[in-house]
């Protein structure tokens, strides 16, 4: 099993007798991850197809447009079971997990289905955004966790 460094992974792992851990480097973690190569990406996309394909299935109804809880589960169990084996098999190619026998062609994020939804979505008076790739990166760069400072850093050295 690999597993990053983060605090809470180094906490003594225990043995076990059928795993062996092995722990990524320190600063190159995100280069590694296949998570961090295009499933997330991949999930983000399906995703916020469902939440297009639901806004509108509500405005068709004339239904007044809302996410619940539970409906976002539901979505998201949807879109991750939507996220493909190759998908998933292209990621720990690209971090380097498995050796490449086959160029494989790149795996479409299922634009066109996305486009003709987005389009009629852009006639609703909403604030809106110029694409679809635009809405699925909306929150790439919303803070998380906390910004460590120095002190934090070194210590965690």
């Amino acid at each position: 099993m690999f597993v990053d460094n983060c605090t809470a992974h180094n906490n003594n792992p225990p043995t076990l007798s059928n795993v062996r851990i092995e722990f990524l480097p320190t600063n190159i973690t995100s280069k590694l991850q296949p998570l961090d190569q295009g499933i997330i990406k991949n999930f983000k996309v399906l995703y916020r197809k469902e939440i297009v394909s639901e806004f509108l299935a509500c405005l068709d109804n004339n239904d007044f447009p809302k996410v619940t809880i539970l409906t976002a589960i539901t979505m998201s169990h949807k879109a991750w079971n939507n996220v493909t084996g190759q998908t998933i098999r292209k990621c720990f190619r690209t971090c380097g997990f498995v050796k490449v026998i086959d160029r494989e062609e790149d795996e479409a994020l299922a634009t066109l289905e996305v486009d003709s939804q987005w389009h009629r979505l852009s006639t609703v008076p909403v604030e809106q955004l110029s694409t679809f790739e635009e809405f699925v990166a909306i929150d790439d760069d919303l803070a998380i966790r906390g910004v460590l400072n120095d002190e934090e850093i070194l210590k965690r050295s």
